[in-house]
């Protein structure tokens, strides 16, 4: 098995668990029958607490190794976007750090910081991807930008209902983290990497050749 094939088997598998993981917590009588929102179930149970927090950080370092690849070929995005990966793990650690019964402000700052910067990074690497794929894989990138759009309104509606209708709130939050997961599976599915490989310059297209002074293209021949 090649290097590619190994890590796109570890991703997928990392998705798949974490995504039967967080079925299985939201299925739960617990859940079910107290209308838990994942906030709720992050102090209920260490163990929830302490696995969501790994599979989320290991989801964020491999989304940004497959972003890294890029910096070659647009390195102010690759920055940019880096940075919102940073937001996004910055407002987990606020999240799971407040309890939202004994501070409510702080821990629905963190989330906030959460979603904006997982909502960002996410259409970030949509969009280097669709620009550098092939026109006959664009379909996975558009695939999968419809699932993290759909994450992104659910997880709209539990910001906007947490404050005005918490008791609704639940379903929104427990949706938005598993189309989350969806989401990733489906754009990791098509887009095998190797982490410690990086894409060349993206070559001149004809129009930027053609914006190259007539006397300079002999030299660039030669060469």
């Amino acid at each position: 098995m090649s290097t590619i094939a190994k890590w796109q088997t570890a991703v997928l598998f990392l998705g798949v668990v974490e995504l039967m993981f967080f079925l299985a917590v939201f299925v739960s009588p617990d859940t079910l029958s107290q209308h838990r929102m994942v906030s709720t179930n992050l102090f209920a149970a260490l163990y929830f607490r302490v696995l969501l927090s790994l599979f989320v950080i290991l989801q964020q370092l491999v989304c940004f190794s497959f972003l890294l690849r890029y910096r070659h070929r647009d390195l102010v995005e690759t920055l940019v976007f880096s940075v919102f990966i940073l937001v996004a793990f910055l407002g987990w650690v606020i999240t799971i750090s407040f309890d939202p019964d004994a501070d409510r402000l702080n821990h629905a700052i963190g989330a906030g910081l959460f979603v904006a910067g997982t909502a960002i990074y996410y259409m970030g690497i949509l969009r280097l991807t669709y620009q550098n794929d092939p026109v006959s894989e664009q379909f996975y990138d558009l695939a999968a930008g419809v699932v993290f759009i759909s994450a992104g309104v659910f997880a709209f509606l539990y910001i906007l209902l947490y404050f005005v209708l918490p008791g609704s709130a639940w379903i929104w939050e427990n949706l938005a983290f598993i189309t989350m997961v969806l989401g990733y599976l489906v754009f990791f599915w098509d887009h095998p990497f190797d982490p410690f490989t990086s894409l060349p310059p993206r070559a001149k297209t004809a129009i930027e050749l053609s914006e190259i002074p007539i006397q300079c293209l002999p030299l660039i021949v030669r060469i």
